[in-house]
């Protein structure tokens, strides 16, 4: 088990960000990515 008030926010739908434009959802410790170059 994860200890209490040491670990960061889990966000397990972050939407990614490329121009503007939500291009895909992961995990991760911030609400939102943007990235500048997508190559999916």
């Amino acid at each position: 088990m994860p200890k209490p008030d040491i670990h960061p926010e889990w966000y397990p739908e972050a939407k990614v960000y490329c121009n503007g434009e939500v291009v895909m959802t992961v995990g991760s410790t911030q609400p939102e990515l943007h990235v500048d170059v997508w190559s999916g």
